[in-house]
């Protein structure tokens, strides 16, 4: 299950304040950041 890879999703003015530090985890530790754009159906 290599490697370790986080899906997230990312809400304008909701939480993407975050992506650069949940990039900065992800890197630290050799996982993969997978951002995901919301979308309002």
């Amino acid at each position: 299950l290599s490697p370790i890879k986080i899906n997230s999703v990312v809400q304008r003015g909701v939480n993407d304040h975050t992506l650069v530090e949940l990039a900065r985890f992800a890197k630290e530790r050799g996982y993969i950041a997978r951002f995901i754009e919301y979308m309002d159906v």
